[in-house]
């Protein structure tokens, strides 16, 4: 018996000498690496794995993903409990409209339906105008003027030519 205990405790310091060599070999290693300026892929300097950085839109993904999954655990409970009580499944409750969303009723939804009527007819105008869209509102009524002129002098000339057309002959 006191064979196998000097053999074994021969054989863990020979194996505790090896994992220093080893270990040894391993710093100069991390040494040669360093003074090259490279950094040693996947370790930390603080011996830990390196995080990655995720972009906004990967977390927002992340988010929305989440959320779903949540929202279909709690679909197939309220299916469940609805389906244990022998009722059909409740139907999803309406929010209570806050902030932002309590803004778009009301008096603002009405003042941007008039902005965008407003904005429709005047761009209505400037197209049949001819001015298309990009007209801005100073140069619009400068360019309405001269259309408007040129409509009328061109309308005059054309009633008075056919007129004289008729009657000569």
């Amino acid at each position: 018996m006191i064979l196998d205990t000097e053999l074994l405790e021969a054989a863990l310091a020979g194996l505790q000498q090896k994992r220093n060599e080893i270990e040894g070999h391993m710093a100069e290693l991390r040494r040669h690496i360093r003074k090259a300026g490279g950094a040693i892929v996947g370790i930390a300097p603080t011996g830990q794995p390196q995080r990655r950085t995720l972009s906004p839109a990967a977390r927002r993904r992340i988010a929305m993903a989440q959320k779903r999954r949540w929202a279909a655990v709690k679909r197939a409970k309220l299916a469940a409990e609805a389906a244990s009580a022998g009722t059909s499944a409740p139907k999803r409750a309406a929010k209570k409209k806050t902030g932002a969303r309590a803004a778009s009723t009301g008096r603002a939804a009405t003042s941007r339906k008039a902005a965008v009527r407003k904005t429709r007819a005047v761009a209505k105008r400037q197209h049949a105008a001819g001015m298309g869209r990009r007209a801005t509102r100073r140069t619009s009524s400068k360019r309405m003027a001269q259309v408007a002129a040129t409509a009328g002098a061109a309308s005059a000339p054309a009633s008075a030519g056919i007129g004289s057309e008729t009657s000569a002959s």
